[in-house]
């Protein structure tokens, strides 16, 4: 009984820890050379963008994941990601950049 107990507890911590636990920070690319780096847990996600940071929480949208703070926001919808900040409107949509080794490999033609 002692047993099941501390696995029924261990179980819970686990599954709190992981809805908290961070995800690898994703890269996109953006029009005209930028990158936006994005790293999320369940409620907040931490931006990258032109050498500033920010910290955005999560907030409930129909259209993909969005997170808001005081002077940014950032909608993730499949591999786009759209970032304003600071009332910089001109970003343009992003799209998830995927690392050459993760890329399906190019079918050789036949010698």
């Amino acid at each position: 009984m002692l047993v099941r107990a501390l696995i029924a507890g261990l179980s819970g911590a686990l599954a709190a820890a992981g809805a908290h636990a961070a995800q690898a920070p994703v890269r996109y690319t953006c029009p005209a050379d930028q990158d936006l780096t994005v790293q999320r847990t369940a409620s907040t996600a931490r931006v990258s963008f032109n050498g500033r940071s920010y910290a955005l929480q999560r907030k409930h949208s129909s259209i993909g994941d969005k997170y808001l703070s005081a002077n940014a926001a950032l909608i993730i919808d499949g591999p786009s990601a759209v970032f304003v900040a600071d009332g910089t409107l001109g970003m343009g949509a992003c799209l998830e950049a995927v690392p050459v080794a993760l890329r399906a490999p190019t079918p050789k033609s036949p010698r």
